[in-house]
């Protein structure tokens, strides 16, 4: 397989353009290996329900959805 081709990609991006769905996936693919060499990325199992950004206020977050998936503060 050839090699991901950054700058055609950031090119098209810069025009407004769709990238075909099949370089769009390999990007994706590629950005994902890249994340999960970061040692602040956890895996999360899904279905999961992402709560916006609350900065440490956890304090506050006394809501529980039991009838939703499980949910993640960040």
């Amino acid at each position: 397989m050839a090699p991901l081709d950054l700058d055609k990609y950031v090119e098209i991006a810069r025009q407004c353009k769709y990238l075909p769905e099949n370089d769009l996936k390999r990007l994706c693919d590629y950005v994902c290996d890249l994340l999960l060499e970061e040692s602040n990325v956890q895996p999360v199992a899904t279905p999961v329900t992402v709560c916006g950004d609350i900065h440490g206020q956890v304090a506050g977050m006394d809501i529980s959805y039991p009838t939703l998936p499980p949910q993640l503060f960040v």
